[in-house]
């Protein structure tokens, strides 16, 4: 016999209990599925990391830095520099036009809470009816259409900066909660208790 172990291999599984190899196929293609489904969810975490860094770079402050050799131009960087070393409420004020939301961008740029997200937000484009649940968010069934728990843009930013463009175009009731807001650091999404 060329092949001495022929007929050990063939009666090898013979007295193998059906049951057990059909659970044993059953757990190595379960355990198959679940290794080609992290494989394909750290693919997709690792897609969106890129893309998330390409729109952080794509909107950081090197590609919109302000120009200028004044006086006035070195007084307003000194002062960027000053505020953006604090944690302080900063208001930004200035005609239409002369670059508010760059100096916004340089003041996080050089804060400590630079690799946090900066939130832009501009009041003005805002319908009177979502100011509230944009600012603050909403929680679901708080009204009609709030089919899902929605964080608004003060979560969004947190531990990074909060930019609120032409904010003195909000109604003055979402002023109010505004301020207290910024006085107190907390806030209550529309609809909830806490």
């Amino acid at each position: 016999t060329p092949f001495p172990y022929t007929t050990l291999f063939r009666s090898r599984f013979d007295t193998m209990d059906m049951a057990s190899l059909q659970a044993f196929l059953s757990l190595a293609a379960a355990t198959v599925n679940v290794v080609e489904r992290i494989d394909t969810l750290a693919r997709t975490s690792e897609d969106e990391r890129r893309r998330a860094e390409a729109y952080r770079q794509a909107s950081s402050p090197g590609r919109r830095e302000m120009i200028g050799s004044s006086e006035a131009h070195k007084h307003l960087i000194e002062e960027i520099e000053v505020v953006a070393a604090s944690d302080l409420t900063v208001l930004i004020t200035g005609e239409t036009g002369v670059g508010k939301e760059l100096v916004a961008n340089a003041i996080h740029a050089l804060s400590s809470r630079s690799s946090k997200p900066l939130i832009s937000l501009n009041c003005a484009a805002l319908p009177d009816t979502l100011v509230e649940s944009e600012l603050f968010g909403h929680v679901r069934g708080a009204f009609s259409g709030a089919s899902s728990d929605r964080r608004g843009k003060f979560e969004l930013a947190d531990g990074g900066t909060l930019f609120l463009d032409e904010v003195g175009e909000l109604p003055l009731a979402v002023q109010a909660k505004l301020l207290r807001v910024l006085q107190n650091g907390q806030l209550q999404r529309i609809g909830s208790d806490h």
